[in-house]
């Protein structure tokens, strides 16, 4: 396995790749603002080429995560490929910008590197609580959030871990993040298990939705 193994969105000009690499490599301590920092990930907003970006390291925790990683298994490479599913059945979801994949001996802490555009965005339970938003606007976006969840499903896809955090709201659309946890179970058991729980989750940490969404989707298995 390369020390490091970079992809990139065909958008990206040299020059920002270049810059993207520079910022790796200062990531955490040049990041603005850090969303979370834990044993599994660590999340960070920062500068580079005068344009926000969101870093989100893999954290390797345990040696059977080092060792997926060496076997080429990274859950940034899951995050890009599902994000790419997403938009093709129109859900919405941060352009990826690249990612970089990062063995034991890189000059680079190693783990799984995911970079995507940052959005002036509030989590969707903000959203729903701000005292600054219509009822008309909260109901519009509620709605929104759940026809997107119906649509991933509909395509036989759960999220995985669908808490309002996971659900970014900028210009009153729904932006899932958080898409390396996306799968799509081979049986319809597992199927439908897996879309009851992205329900179940996603009331329980988000209640309003409940409160705002014109109709209620069927959770039962």
């Amino acid at each position: 396995m390369k020390r490091i193994d970079l992809k990139w969105a065909d958008t990206v000009p040299e020059q920002t790749r270049t810059a993207v690499i520079e910022a790796l490599e200062r990531f955490p301590a040049n990041a603005l603002e850090t969303y979370q920092t834990h044993r599994r990930s660590t999340v960070g907003r920062v500068s580079i080429g005068g344009c926000w970006f969101v870093i989100k390291r893999y954290n390797v925790p345990k040696p059977s995560t080092r060792l997926r990683l060496v076997l080429g298994v990274s859950p940034a490479g899951r995050a890009w490929k599902n994000a790419a599913v997403a938009r093709q059945i129109g859900i919405a979801t941060p352009l990826v910008v690249g990612i970089a994949t990062v063995g034991p001996w890189g000059h680079l802490q190693p783990g799984a590197y995911l970079v995507t555009e940052y959005l002036q965005a509030q989590t969707i339970d903000m959203f729903l609580e701000s005292a600054q938003m219509s009822v008309e606007r909260k109901r519009t976006v509620a709605d929104r959030v759940l026809q997107a969840v119906q649509r991933l499903h509909a395509h036989g896809y759960v999220h995985g871990d669908l808490k309002a955090k996971n659900i970014l709201v900028s210009n009153d659309v729904p932006y899932f993040i958080d898409l390396d946890t996306v799968g799509r179970p081979l049986l319809r058991c597992n199927r439908r298990r897996g879309m009851a729980q992205d329900y179940e989750r996603l009331f329980l940490t988000n209640p309003l939705l409940l409160d705002y969404a014109d109709w209620i989707p069927d959770r039962s298995l």
